[in-house]
């Protein structure tokens, strides 16, 4: 029907994420109106890193250390946001992840 789609960034939470008083269901007989594309979803943010380092043991032997992580600020990343107006769940952004995860390393090489 439209209006203003988004809400602005302050009014915005999962259970709420964008403006539902601007979309109604369209009648059985016919096809809506809104265009694709025009909600926006949560953004994706993370820090992948790795860290390595080789220590030469002996001429023959080599030992690496290694750490490597994803989602290093372990931040948020909110998924499957729900858009079709029959969903009881409208509106709503109904998942999370990936949460961070850390991994170490040793390897001896020879």
């Amino acid at each position: 029907i439209g209006g203003p789609v988004e809400l602005p960034a302050d009014q915005r939470t999962p259970n709420h994420w964008f403006n539902t008083a601007a979309f109604v269901q369209s009648p059985q007989t016919r096809r809506g109106t809104a265009g694709m594309g025009i909600l926006t979803g949560p953004g994706l943010y993370t820090w992948d890193t790795s860290l390595r380092k080789t220590f030469r043991i002996t001429e023959r032997f080599r030992l690496r250390l290694q750490g490597d992580s994803t989602n290093l600020m372990n931040h948020a990343n909110f998924r499957n946001l729900q858009a079709k107006i029959t969903n009881n769940q409208y509106d709503q952004v109904t998942a999370a992840g990936p949460p961070r995860n850390l991994q170490f390393g040793l390897r001896l090489q020879f």
